[in-house]
């Protein structure tokens, strides 16, 4: 059986797969539920000192589904710290521990001693490491990052993770961080944004900001996750459109050693977390993988620069006639007008087709291959 432990910030998780700070890790209940299905590790919901205590409260409702449920969905949500009293927290620490997987204590805090008075409780209570929240809930400025992360790594036991915003250089950021101690980064936080309500012609909900993340932002923090891989050597933990395994696997070649998710399980519940770690064996078997140490950041050294990127090769497409069906969806997408319909079945006149390969992505039957020349 392939290995799945993983090691971030010199903790050992039994797999990559992380429950990400949210509405499942402010609740013992719900943090053992996802243990129990098979999650690695645990970042528990973002605490705030009693001077943004107004952050603790939870607008009602919360959450938009502009893109709907399935499919590239967005999730739109105003939600911000851990409800409770710090002494609650930290005790929530306390219990958690007793689960048998790393649990990191999330937090968001604007004063140096704000912060210090929240990671040092964290780490008396039995916190594995700290993340540090600081790109919530706007995005942060890299100064705060270094600052606040240099600040606490110099007085605290256990790793610092600083959370970075999607938006910012990561790279650069990166780098400032590994010097100033991090033991390591997630990347990234969710965006910042607004919505409308068309029925109130009204910002929606609560009327200002809310964070939005989806299926949709992976390809901005695969991009991210490669760029710090390459960057430095800081371990990584990726937040951000994880859906499947496929997608948990995808971060991981692009040099991430583990992987929060959050929203789908939001939407499809805790059974997700074992289909993942199937999903996660059958790829690695299928593959003679006998650890994940063998395939991380494989990817990631495959990046090329955009200049030196090929741009003479010739190729087209062609229809296996015998798994056509007929659904033209093909046809649909050709702007070349070069896919028609022969005996039923679609045909791509290679004398018109340019090869995009738009064809082959919408085919539902996977019978269209391309042909190089």
């Amino acid at each position: 059986m392939p290995e799945l432990s993983v090691s971030f910030g010199g903790l050992t998780f039994k797999n990559p797969l992380i429950l990400a700070p949210g509405p499942f890790s402010d609740d013992l209940k719900w943090i053992s539920r996802f243990v129990e299905a098979g999650v690695g590790g645990v970042v528990l919901k973002s605490a705030v000192p009693e001077s943004l205590a107004h952050m603790r409260r939870w607008v009602k409702p919360r959450y938009r589904l502009p893109f709907g449920p399935d499919g590239n969905f967005v999730l739109y949500s105003f939600e911000q710290a851990f409800r409770g009293s710090i002494d609650e927290y930290l005790k929530l620490i306390r219990d958690a521990k007793g689960l048998g997987v790393p649990i990191i204590a999330s937090f968001f805090a604007l004063d140096m001693d704000d912060w210090l008075e929240l990671c040092l409780g964290a780490q008396e209570a039995g916190a594995d490491a700290v993340e540090l929240d600081i790109s919530c809930p706007h995005a942060g400025a890299a100064s705060a990052y270094v600052e606040v992360t240099s600040f606490l790594a110099e007085r605290l036991k256990i790793p610092v993770i600083p959370k970075l915003s999607p938006t910012i250089d990561v790279a650069s950021v990166a780098v400032q961080l590994e010097r100033a101690g991090a033991g390591g980064v997630t990347a990234c936080n969710r965006l910042t944004g607004v919505d409308v309500d068309l029925e109130g012609m009204r910002i929606a909900m609560h009327g200002s900001y809310a964070g939005f993340g989806g299926p949709w932002s992976k390809f901005l923090i695969f991009k991210n996750v490669m760029e710090i891989h390459r960057s430095t050597s800081l371990p990584i933990s990726a937040s951000g459109g994880v859906t499947s395994h496929e997608d948990l696997i995808k971060y991981i070649l692009l040099g991430a050693s583990t992987v929060q998710v959050l929203s789908i399980f939001i939407l499809k519940g805790v059974g997700v977390v074992p289909e993942m770690l199937k999903g996660l064996e059958r790829f690695m078997e299928e593959r003679g993988i006998e650890s994940l140490d063998e395939i991380r950041g494989v990817a990631a050294y495959s990046f090329r620069d955009p200049d030196s990127v090929e741009r003479e090769v010739q190729a087209r497409f062609e229809v296996e006639a015998e798994g056509c069906v007929g659904c033209m969806r093909c046809r649909v997408v050709c702007r070349y007008e070069a896919v028609v319909e022969r005996g039923g079945k679609a045909w791509i006149d290679p004398e018109l087709c340019d090869g995009c390969g738009l064809c082959a992505e919408v085919c539902p039957r996977g019978c269209i291959r391309m042909v190089r020349f």
